[in-house]
């Protein structure tokens, strides 16, 4: 309603008008969802599923299913950030031996997995100081030692540096796709250089 009165001057029913959002249910639905009242009050609206969540879908289907090896990999490197961001001391340590942190893994993005890349050595100091030093329970020597070595397991150091190196260009393409200014044209100039 508040669309309709800020639109009054013009003709409301010929207003070429678009949303784009995720296929979450309550944006999408046909019976209640977001794209389904927009139409109510704009006839001509369009519902456009947003490329970037779709193209975040289509890499993470590709890159995890029909091959257990990847499958887990994906798997074992949310380990990552769960184990720093469940356990404040965890945190200072990581913040103490690199000033940095780890962001939470996300099932639709891929760049927390650059920042195990990026800072292999850093995690490594910072298990090893866990396994040495005293003051830490069991949970947490466990899963830093399972941990360490994934960090020297070859297939996963393996697919670590493989998709560090794929997933610079799928941000690229999803930067682009984020982008307030992209247009249609923009979007398959990106998709055609990222192929």
């Amino acid at each position: 309603e508040i669309w309709k009165k800020k639109l009054q001057p013009f003709n409301i029913e010929r207003i070429l008008m678009s949303q784009a959002c995720d296929g979450a249910a309550v944006m999408c639905g046909n019976h209640g969802g977001v794209q389904t009242l927009m139409q109510g009050s704009f006839p001509y609206a369009e519902y456009v599923h947003c490329y970037a969540q779709q193209l975040n879908l289509v890499i993470r289907n590709a890159c995890s299913k029909n091959i257990k090896s990847v499958e887990l990999f994906f798997a074992n490197i949310g380990g990552f950030t769960t184990f720093f961001s469940s356990s404040p001391k965890r945190s200072y340590l990581l913040r103490a031996v690199c000033n940095k942190r780890i962001p939470a893994a996300s099932t639709t993005r891929w760049n927390f997995q650059s920042r195990v890349h990026e800072n292999k050595l850093y995690l490594m100091q910072c298990f090893e100081k866990i396994e040495q030093e005293d003051g830490w329970d069991d949970v947490t020597i466990r899963e830093a030692i399972g941990l360490k070595k994934l960090l020297n397991n070859p297939q996963f150091l393996f697919l670590l540096n493989f998709f560090y190196d794929i997933m610079k260009h799928v941000d690229i393409l999803y930067n682009t796709i984020q982008m307030q200014s992209a247009d249609s044209v923009t979007v398959s100039n990106a998709l055609q250089y990222f192929e």
